[in-house]
């Protein structure tokens, strides 16, 4: 597939219906193809916002380590959080911030935590991700004791290729998600179309519907992205775009059926 080619498809599948009557009529492993396409694109996209953030984390980590008392340290033993560090200790800004102070205990934590936020008491941490609190109890962390000298030199290290490996994690792990997902996502498509088909005697098989499917993510995927970005939470907008779209497809079947064309037939 040429990078025009992508280009156009991605446009294509974001509004035309006369282009998903070609999509239908060829095979899905076409569509799937198109798909890992759109993700490696959008993949690439993410890794390089992020890359900048990555590659000079080792930096701020190095700077922040050196401030620090020369023979300071925290642990972890029986369930229990320790350090030598002045308390309360906060580093950070605003809502993202990170705050030790081994005077808090209990499992429950009651009080509101600022977004991103992160609290090390006495026996658990507490994590604020976007709203959602969650409390990790320091008995599941097990045994461990980390000393400002140790980090410091795995930092100095290690740091030079953190940017590296970070970013090409990133990379791998959005686009084994958003495949993952999105495939599920069109099976889902295909398996409502499918059964819609059916009942209405239209002529698609289940792998025209799911070829459909395929492309249908395209603007729904957009769309939760731009959300994202914009800091707008709306996790249900991708779902319903998808099958509003994918219902448009039926519909378009239904009122304009066409025999089938060739396999690899393209829009010009």
């Amino acid at each position: 597939m040429s990078k025009n080619n992508l280009w156009r498809q991605i446009v294509w599948s974001s509004y035309d219906l006369e282009f998903y009557r070609r999509v239908r009529s060829r095979p899905w492993f076409e569509s799937f193809r198109y798909l890992l396409a759109f993700g490696l694109l959008l993949a690439v996209l993410f890794a390089a916002l992020f890359a900048p953030a990555a590659f000079s984390f080792p930096g701020r980590a190095v700077g922040f380590l050196e401030k620090l008392p020369a023979e300071s340290y925290i642990a972890v033993k029986s369930g229990r959080i320790e350090t030598d560090l002045p308390q309360p200790a906060e580093w950070g800004s605003g809502n993202y911030r990170i705050v030790i102070d081994t005077s808090i205990e209990g499992g429950e934590w009651r009080e509101t935590l600022p977004s991103g936020a992160m609290i090390v008491g006495r026996d658990a941490i507490f994590i604020d991700q976007l709203g959602d609190q969650r409390v990790l109890p320091a008995s599941d962390l097990g045994e461990l004791s980390l000393t400002r000298a140790a980090a410091l030199d795995w930092w100095k290290k290690y740091g030079p290729g953190f940017g590296i490996a970070a970013t090409l994690a990133l990379f791998v792990a959005y686009l084994f998600i958003l495949v993952l997902a999105n495939v599920f996502l069109a099976l889902l498509g295909a398996v409502m179309a499918f059964a819609i088909g059916r009942a209405l005697r239209l002529q698609p098989d289940f792998g025209s519907w799911f070829a459909a499917g395929l492309h249908a993510i395209t603007l729904p995927v957009l769309a939760s992205v731009l959300f994202g970005l914009l800091g707008l939470d709306a996790p249900a907008i991708r779902t319903v775009i998808f099958f509003m779209f994918i219902a448009a497809v039926v519909i378009d079947e239904r009122n304009n059926p066409l025999p089938a064309v060739a396999s690899g037939s393209e829009k010009k």
